[in-house]
């Protein structure tokens, strides 16, 4: 049993109350290096403060069959994994795509490339060869429509990944032109995104939600990103006033508020959403909007329902 589930009780009653059906929707798991890979142990804690789900991504492709695994030997589908498009996918596939939605139905949430976007390697300073287009011109690359309306007629989830705001922007159009309910603009206000507040509500407006990530604004990942991106010359990275500013400009209801962590520098999976619980409270959230962005916006497109084992 690890120290967290024995200090819960320590907790005041309005985190525990917030934790209660909570679902973490951006947590990393790799094998190798860098990365927490105990799937059962982190849903076991998370299981144990009363949360209700959580979406694991792989930077480098799929992450669902260590959650199908781990789901079994809980005996309860908590871990949601997510597939993310990019170079070791064969760039924007169809058939992966394909496969990964019908391989069994906890399998919702699909990715547009991250390390290796476009936007990401241009500003790391790498050639576009590295990397895996979305948008040329801004036509879709082929592969990009066919996703698009499986998603769609899928009932899955879209995040955008780590393309440039104007790319999200573009892409939100064609995905709800194809019929995609449910899209995520990915930490939003976290590099390399870090769109502008006018630009969260311009993605909102067109039926995004817009997802806020904790660890973009702890200390070691702004060094970090600093270090990553030394010729970035837009929004400072980690300034909690632009994060308020966003949540202002979009409204809760409209958000989702997630830890991105995973990572072994990090703490816990568990601690850093009782950290994002703290964070919002702080920022002046009422319980209320901090339920709608903690719970009730990703236990939506989710599809996660009330009852019995789903607090």
């Amino acid at each position: 049993m690890s120290s967290i589930k024995l200090q819960m009780n320590e907790f005041p009653e309005s985190i525990r109350e917030h934790l209660q059906g909570a679902v973490d929707f951006h947590l990393h798991s790799h094998e190798g290096k860098g990365y927490r890979s105990n799937l059962v142990e982190m849903a076991e804690d998370a299981s144990s403060a009363g949360m209700s789900a959580l979406v694991i991504k792989n930077l480098f492709g799929t992450s669902q069959e260590a959650c199908h695994i781990a789901n079994k030997q809980l005996g309860r589908t908590i871990l949601y994994p997510s597939f993310t498009l990019g170079r070791t996918t064969g760039g924007l596939n169809p058939s992966a795509v394909d496969h990964f939605s019908k391989a069994d139905p906890a399998n919702r949430v699909v990715e547009m490339p991250v390390f290796d976007s476009l936007h990401e390697v241009r500003l790391r300073g790498l050639s576009d060869d590295q990397g895996v287009a979305v948008f040329r011109d801004s036509q879709p690359i082929p592969g990009l429509p066919e996703i698009l309306k499986m998603v769609g007629e899928r009932n899955m989830v879209l995040k955008t990944g780590h393309i440039a705001p104007r790319e999200s922007l573009l892409l939100i159009r064609l995905a709800r032109d194809a019929g995609v309910e449910n899209i995520v603009v990915t930490h939003a206000t976290g590099s390399p995104v870090m769109a502008t507040p006018e630009e969260q509500k311009e993605m909102a407006d067109l039926g995004a939600l817009i997802e806020h990530c904790l660890i973009k604004f702890l200390p070691v990942s702004r060094l970090r990103n600093i270090k990553r991106y030394p010729n970035w010359e837009g929004i400072p990275f980690g300034h909690l006033d632009y994060l308020k500013a966003s949540l202002e400009s979009v409204g809760p209801e409209r958000c989702i508020a997630a830890t991105d962590g995973g990572q072994i520098y990090n703490p816990s999976p568990l601690e850093l959403v009782i950290y994002l619980l703290y964070l919002l409270q702080e920022l002046g959230c009422p319980a209320e909007e901090t339920r709608m962005m903690v719970r009730d916006n990703p236990r939506r497109i989710l599809g996660i329902s009330e009852g019995p084992g789903n607090p």
